[in-house]
C-alpha cells in the first residue's frame, strides 16, 4: 500500500468533508505557545502516535512559524521541519542541525522508550500529553500520569504540571474528558493538568522536510536537548542585535514631543532592579527588546513570533503595567521605528504578564486581562509556572 493510500484511508476516518480552503485551524482548537524545547508524550491514541504528533506541530507552524518535531532512533534522530519555506541544504549532521536551529525556534521532542524523569524536565513548559477520548484511553491516561509521577519521585524530582491535548474528538467531548482527567490528577497525584484543546481530525500535511542527524541515540536525549538549546540561544543572540536598533539621533518632527525610548545599557542588567535578574530568562518563547517605557522603566518588553508586544512586570499593584501599556500605545510609531519586528504591525497587540511572588496573590486577578505567573524552585532550578492562559485571562481565543 502506498503512503498516500495509507494516509487517505486513515484521514477518511477522522476528516470531515470540509473544503480544503477553509480557514486555518478548522478541526483544531489547540491554543498554546510552544517553548523552544517542548516534550510531547502519547497515551492511548487512535492510530499511530506519530500521526497526531505531526498534526500538533503542524498546527503550531501555521500560527507561529516553522516548528520542528524530533524523534529518536537507535543511533540517530529524525527531524521533521514544518512549513519552513526553504530547503535545509547543509551536508553534514552538525552543520545540518545548526541550519535547522536557525530556521526553527520551537522543537517538539518525542521522548523514546525508557526515558528518565530528568528528560521530562528538558523544556521550560510542562510536558504535553496526547490522549484519545474513549473509555480505555481515559483509563490509560490516568495510569500513565501516575507512572510519570512515580518516575519523577524515584529520581528525587517532582512533576507539578502537565498539559493535555485530546485527539479525534470535538471540543465539547475533549473538554468533558479533560475535566475528568484534571479532577482525578489533582486529587490523586497532586499534578495540575491543563487542557489545551482538541485535535479534532487529521489534516493533510504540507511542506514537511525530514532529515536525519547521526550521533545521537535513544540514550542521548539530554545531550541532544542541551545541544539544541545552545544553538537556539546562539541564534537568538545573533538575531537580537538587529531586532532592537538604536534610535536615530534626530527623531522625526512628529515624534519630538514624545518621551524618548530608553535602551538598556549594553552588557548591563536591562532593568533597573539592581542585582535582580531579568525575568525575560523565564520567557524563552519571547525575544527581549532593549527599550523601556520612560514612565515605567521596570517593565520589560519583548515580542513573539507573531509580532505581539509583551509587557512583563512583577509590580503586584499592576500600576507599572498600566503605565507601560499607556506609554507603548501612545508611542507606538516611535517604538516601531526602534524595533525591527514591530515595523510591519498595523494593529498593535499588547499582552500583559504579571509575575507574582505567591500564587495566592493571583486569585483576585483571574479574568482581569493579565497572564499570571509564579516562579518556583524545582530540582535545584528556578522555573516559571503559568497560572492561567489567554482564554481564562479574558484575552479571547
Amino acid at each position: 500500500m502506498s503512503n498516500q493510500r495509507a494516509f487517505d484511508d486513515l484521514a477518511g476516518i477522522y476528516m470531515t468533508g470540509a473544503d480544503e480552503h477553509d480557514s486555518v485551524g478548522l478541526g483544531a482548537s489547540v491554543s498554546m505557545v510552544p517553548g523552544p524545547l517542548q516534550v510531547v508524550l502519547g497515551g492511548n491514541l487512535p492510530s499511530m502516535a506519530g500521526i497526531w504528533f505531526a498534526q500538533l506541530v503542524d498546527r503550531w507552524s501555521r500560527l507561529s512559524g516553522p516548528c520542528g518535531l524530533v524523534r529518536f532512533d537507535e543511533h540517530k534522530v529524525r527531524l521533521d521541519v514544518f512549513r519552513f519555506g526553504g530547503r535545509l541544504s547543509a551536508a553534514t549532521g552538525e552543520q545540518l542541525l545548526e541550519e535547522a536551529c536557525r530556521a526553527v525556534r520551537s522543537w517538539a521532542i518525542v521522548l523514546p522508550a525508557g526515558f528518565s524523569g530528568q528528560d521530562l524536565g528538558i523544556g521550560v513548559r510542562p510536558p504535553i500529553f496526547l490522549t484519545g477520548c474513549d473509555e480505555a484511553a481515559v483509563a490509560a491516561a490516568k495510569l500513565r500520569i501516575d507512572e510519570l509521577r512515580l518516575l519523577c519521585s524515584t529520581e528525587g524530582q517532582a512533576m507539578h504540571e502537565l498539559q493535555l491535548v485530546t485527539v479525534a474528538a470535538s471540543d465539547a467531548v475533549g473538554r468533558r474528558v479533560a475535566d475528568d482527567i484534571t479532577d482525578w490528577a489533582i486529587t490523586s497525584t497532586g499534578i495540575a493538568v491543563r487542557w489545551c484543546g482538541s485535535l479534532e481530525r487529521v489534516d493533510r500535511l504540507e511542506s514537511v522536510q525530514s532529515v536525519e542527524i547521526p550521533g545521537y541515540g535513544r540514550q542521548d536525549v539530554g545531550r541532544f536537548a542541551a545541544r539544541v538549546s545552545a544553538l537556539l540561544r546562539a541564534s537568538s543572540r545573533g538575531d537580537s542585535v538587529p531586532r532592537s536598533e538604536a534610535l536615530p539621533s534626530s527623531a522625526p518632527s512628529a515624534a519630538r514631543d514624545q518621551p524618548a525610548v530608553k535602551p538598556a545599557s549594553h552588557g548591563a542588567d536591562p532593568s533597573p532592579r539592581g542585582t535582580q535578574e531579568s525575568m525575560l530568562s523565564y520567557f524563552p518563547e519571547l525575544v527581549g527588546i532593549r527599550v523601556r517605557a520612560s514612565t515605567a522603566p521596570d517593565v520589560e518588553l519583548a515580542v513573539d513570533v507573531t509580532g505581539r508586544l509583551h509587557l512583563i512586570s512583577d509590580d503586584a499593584t499592576t500600576r507599572d503595567l498600566r503605565l507601560a501599556r499607556s506609554w507603548c500605545s501612545s508611542n507606538w510609531a516611535l517604538l516601531a521605528s526602534a524595533v525591527v519586528d514591530l515595523r510591519q504591525i498595523r494593529q498593535p497587540v499588547l499582552v500583559d504578564h504579571l509575575v507574582v511572588a505567591d500564587a495566592r496573590h493571583a486569585v483576585s486577578l483571574h479574568g482581569a486581562g493579565l497572564l499570571l505567573h509564579v516562579l518556583i524552585d524545582s530540582a535545584g532550578q528556578r522555573r516559571r509556572i503559568d497560572l492561567n492562559d489567554e482564554q481564562s485571562a479574558g484575552l479571547g481565543a
